[in-house]
């Protein structure tokens, strides 16, 4: 794990893991919105730095990164990971969510994708760039919010390996 962090310098050159990826730029915000959809079905979204949302080809959330914390689903609820560094080491400290705590994180994760859906439908957004064009990208990050709104069971399962 890197010692210093910093904020990635051009996430759409750098994410090519992305088979399709793009910025949206919203009157309303003052960072453009990152997303990426991998071959595999997987996406994510990017609002600025932080918070940033990894989903489920079928949009349920398997991680996260928001104020400054990581998040991994467990299944049942999300795990945070807490950075704590010292001078030698730097590590993380896991605390999974209260059930109350899951509830603010989804309401607030929900809420993001809302917005950036209806500044979607209501023609408030541009594309800055993309992989494919910008009509076909709007089209398919409305079908990726609408995978993440539509879910009834918000967390994917645990990630293989991970406890």
């Amino acid at each position: 794990m890197a010692r210093q962090e910093q904020d990635r310098e051009d996430l759409f050159a750098e994410a090519t893991a992305y088979s399709i990826r793009g910025e949206l730029i919203s009157s309303d915000r003052n960072e453009p919105v990152f997303v990426g959809l991998k071959v595999s079905g997987l996406f994510s979204f990017y609002f600025g730095a932080d918070p940033v949302y990894h989903f489920t080809e079928t949009g349920q959330i398997r991680r996260a990164f928001v104020d400054g914390d990581l998040y991994r689903t467990q299944g049942q609820t999300l795990a945070r990971l807490q950075r704590q560094r010292t001078e030698e080491s730097s590590l993380l400290l896991r605390n999974d969510l209260t059930e109350n705590e899951l509830e603010i994180f989804c309401a607030k994760m929900l809420n993001s994708i809302s917005r950036l859906s209806a500044d979607i439908d209501q023609m408030k957004v541009g594309v800055s760039r993309t992989t494919i064009s910008e009509l076909e990208f709007q089209k398919c990050v409305k079908e990726l919010c609408d995978k993440v709104l539509i879910q009834q069971k918000q967390l994917a399962p645990r990630i293989r390996g991970k406890r």
